[in-house]
């Protein structure tokens, strides 16, 4: 991409999500100074992400430009949103007298068909994708003229710590919150694309 496309400004109207990325990944420093139970399925920390992913979904449906790939965003945005409570393995089947242990899919009656499910969930947004020909907008989107540096640096970071503090320091608290401060900063890039008007279609039904 040319230097000339990349932009350093910051969308002030949504920059509240890139503060609280920051203060997220500052907050990983200090993981003894925080329960352990956030490091735990449908912890805190995890109900906010599933909030923060919620918002994403919402500006997509609601976007006024491209709208059928900002649909098909808002669908792989609840995917990612889905996977966060094991697509409901974790939320619906935890063990008894155990904390922050779940059956597996293969101890629920009919689990088997959880896979199946996700694989045509998947399978259906991968032809609607090529179909409709998305790829086109995807790329359009990527060339527009003020390419979002800061948050898709956050965004980098946050997903680079979330990965060290799980398979390097076994950290889990920190990993959630630097998982809660990627998603924040992905929310800002669904922000920028969906409502800066640089980013909008001549034709809003493409």
């Amino acid at each position: 991409m040319d230097s000339s496309l990349l932009s350093f400004r910051i969308d002030w109207r949504w920059s509240p999500l890139l503060v609280a990325a920051s203060a997220a990944f500052v907050a990983c420093a200090f993981p003894d100074r925080m329960p352990l139970e956030w490091g735990y399925e449908n912890s805190l920390i995890e109900n906010i992400q599933l909030g923060v992913m919620l918002f994403g979904v919402a500006l997509c449906a609601t976007a006024k430009n491209r709208r059928s790939f900002y649909r098909f965003a808002a669908f792989v945005v609840l995917l990612c949103l889905l996977r966060e409570v094991s697509f409901g393995r974790t939320v619906f089947f935890p063990v008894e007298g155990q904390t922050d242990t779940f059956r597996k899919w293969k101890e629920i009656p009919c689990g088997w068909l959880a896979h199946w499910g996700i694989a045509a969930y998947i399978a259906g947004l991968t032809v609607f994708f090529v179909s409709r020909r998305l790829w086109k907008s995807l790329w359009e989107i990527v060339r527009a003229k003020s390419f979002p540096v800061w948050g898709f640096l956050l965004m980098l970071a946050g997903a680079l710590l979330n990965t060290v503090e799980e398979a390097v320091f076994h950290d889990y608290v920190a990993e959630e919150i630097g998982e809660l401060g990627m998603y924040l900063a992905f929310v800002y890039l669904l922000a920028v694309y969906t409502r800066r008007p640089e980013y909008t279609n001549p034709n809003p039904e493409k």
